[in-house]
């Protein structure tokens, strides 16, 4: 059954074109002043929508009260309390009847009926009551055809952002009805909280459509990924990395900024820890704690090694994936002063993924004296390529004595002759070797001099 469109248009009366406008606003107004009488008065002129035979006849005062007294209010508090009072109590097919009337009036007078009406139609307990095809009509009398506008007041309008998406999700037809493009982008960190609430494929196809949209893919994927330091009490990370799993499938793959998303989106215990720990490798490392499970008394006895909090079954989703690790990542591990987390990816890395470790986090580390950090590296031997020797280097002097210690930079002079040695070294030897190699070798000799 459908909406039947045949408009009534509804003119004042005699009386009501003979007061003034200020007599009419004390008269009928709900937002003149705090009235109980006026507000029952217009509760029941529009509950007796819903009921009889659906062809319900106003008489001159109900004219007068809907025009000068219910149209008036823009959604508003008076106007949320005005739809709650019409329908309660009101079954499903009494909803119906009164918004067939909703849309067969017509108020020349009060033209922007239109548009508050609207508010009526994407009310939680309308959109159960009505089938798809009223919400076909709905779509094209009272929205011109805009769903996305449908949608938006619908959510702006709800209580609860929750409820009102298990009511747009009840059934098939309803999800392709408004969602059959998807969820989006503003909706779906909340359908994500509560996942169980709806279809998994749902949810999964509307993350999929939003990951290949270019212009929106990085921050659905950002957002994602968050998620996994800021689980829900409704669903364990357990279920999130199965939907994840479920979403980057078909050679689908996270952004590099998934790693940072997932690992530093919470925020971190700053405190050092004053005590050494035996890694295993005959070094003591100090290192920053990373959580307030590991650091449950307050002491700072031990760094942290949890994998709770390093989300270690996401690292390896990522690490199997072949995500690139970024610079932005390693920053913040040399921040943070951390060695149990770069221990745990280089020992479970598969074979052949490069942990990347770039000169950007070389200047954090010595910045802020992270010796744990500067322990993994020369432990090891990631502080063995000319790009990140360099960097030491070139920072040698605003190093601590104990950074010093631990990754033992060389005098400048003494690399000077280390390179003359190599350069000499490759100059007896040029005449076996390709040109454009001894070239290349030469560039990066004389770039390390510098």
């Amino acid at each position: 059954m459908s909406f039947v469109l045949n408009p009534e248009v509804l003119t004042t009366t005699d009386e009501s074109k003979s007061m003034d406008y200020s007599d009419r606003i004390e008269k009928y107004s709900l937002t003149y002043k705090e009235d109980q009488s006026k507000f029952d008065r217009a509760v029941g002129v529009l509950r007796a929508l819903a009921t009889g035979d659906g062809n319900h006849i106003w008489s001159g005062e109900d004219r007068d009260i809907f025009i000068n007294g219910v149209l008036p209010v823009y959604p508003d508090r008076v106007f949320a309390a005005l739809k709650n009072a019409v329908f309660e109590g009101l079954e499903p097919n009494q909803i119906l009847m009164m918004l067939n009337n909703f849309i067969c009036i017509d108020v020349p007078s009060c033209h922007y009926f239109v548009g508050t009406r609207r508010h009526w139609f994407v009310d939680a307990r309308s959109i159960k009551a009505m089938s798809v095809e009223h919400l076909e009509q709905v779509k094209l009398v009272v929205f011109d055809g805009d769903l996305s506008k449908m949608i938006e007041i619908a959510f702006a309008d709800a209580i609860s952002e929750r409820i009102m998406m298990k009511i747009m999700t009840a059934s098939e037809l309803k999800i392709s009805f408004f969602f059959g493009r998807g969820v989006p982008f503003k909706y779906l960190e909340n359908m994500i909280t509560f996942m169980d609430d709806h279809a998994p494929d749902l949810l999964v196809d509307s993350l999929v459509r939003l990951i290949d949209t270019p212009i929106v893919s990085g921050a659905v994927q950002d957002m994602l990924f968050r998620r996994v330091s800021n689980t829900s009490a409704r669903y364990s990370r357990a279920e999130l990395l199965s939907l994840i799993k479920q979403v980057y499938t078909e050679g689908r793959k996270p952004s590099p900024e998934s790693w940072t998303a997932t690992l530093f989106d919470s925020e971190l215990c700053h405190n050092w820890s004053d005590d050494y720990i035996d890694v295993g490798s005959g070094e003591t490392i100090v290192e920053t704690p990373f959580c307030t499970d590991c650091n449950e008394y307050g002491g700072n006895a031990h760094p942290c090694n949890c994998e709770q909090k390093f989300h270690l079954d996401v690292c390896d989703f990522l690490m199997e994936r072949w995500v690139k690790i970024p610079p932005s990542f390693w920053r913040k591990v040399a921040y943070h002063n951390l060695y149990h987390l770069p221990h745990y990816l280089h020992i479970n890395r598969p074979h052949g993924f490069y942990l990347d470790i770039g000169v950007g986090c070389v200047r954090n580390m010595i910045e802020f004296d992270s010796t744990a950090f500067a322990q993994f590296l020369v432990q090891y031997q990631y502080n063995q390529p000319t790009n990140i020797r360099n960097e030491i280097q070139r920072n040698c002097g605003r190093m601590s004595s104990q950074m010093k210690a631990i990754l033992k930079p060389g005098s400048k002079k003494r690399q000077r002759e280390h390179l003359a040695e190599c350069q000499s070294l490759l100059d007896e030897n040029s005449k076996d070797m390709p040109e454009g190699f001894y070239i290349e070798m030469s560039k990066l000799f004389k770039s390390g001099y510098a």
